[in-house]
């Protein structure tokens, strides 16, 4: 009868998946770019730089608690959010590949271009989600019953008010 709703980033999953996906899709552009059609003979630096994005990606997820009030967030807020994201799963990316020594192997050019690609795929691909979102919420109203106690004075301002916020 009663669902738990899911708390913290796990509320967010569909948010963490589409900037995980769009970030090791980042990374592939950035070393199409980087190396060209000779990427195939970087492959090794690939699949390492990537693994150490995932897990620099998960961390920061998990401490830094970036998807708190995704959805209520403005548009220059959503802004700051993504720099910080990016420049902290950078910063623990670049430490990771200096404490596994393949900071040497790894292009300094493919690491930065990844970013900067990832910087405009998260900010518009969450721009984007969050405006579905808002309109799917407008297009449920009426699916859902809530039971209200209160004086009867207060009872339409209350409806009201419910009835014009989106959670």
């Amino acid at each position: 009868m009663y669902e738990k709703k899911p708390v913290g980033w796990k509320k967010h999953l569909d948010f963490v998946l589409l900037d995980f996906l769009f970030m090791h899709i980042s990374l592939l552009i950035a070393y199409f770019i980087r190396f060209g059609m000779g990427f195939c003979s970087q492959m090794r630096s690939y699949v390492s730089t990537a693994m150490l994005i995932s897990i620099s990606f998960f961390v920061v997820v998990l401490w830094f608690e970036g998807y708190k009030n995704i959805v209520k967030r403005g548009v220059y807020a959503e802004f700051k959010a993504v720099v910080k994201q990016i420049v902290l799963v950078g910063l623990v990316t670049v430490l990771m590949l200096y404490l596994t020594h393949n900071a040497g192997v790894t292009s300094r050019l493919a690491i930065l271009l990844t970013f900067a690609v990832d910087f405009v795929f998260s900010f518009a691909i969450r721009q984007i989600l969050k405006t579905h979102l808002k309109k799917k919420a407008e297009n449920n109203t009426g699916d859902r019953s809530l039971i209200v106690i209160c004086l009867e004075h207060h009872a339409e301002k209350f409806v009201e008010r419910v009835k014009n916020t989106t959670y």
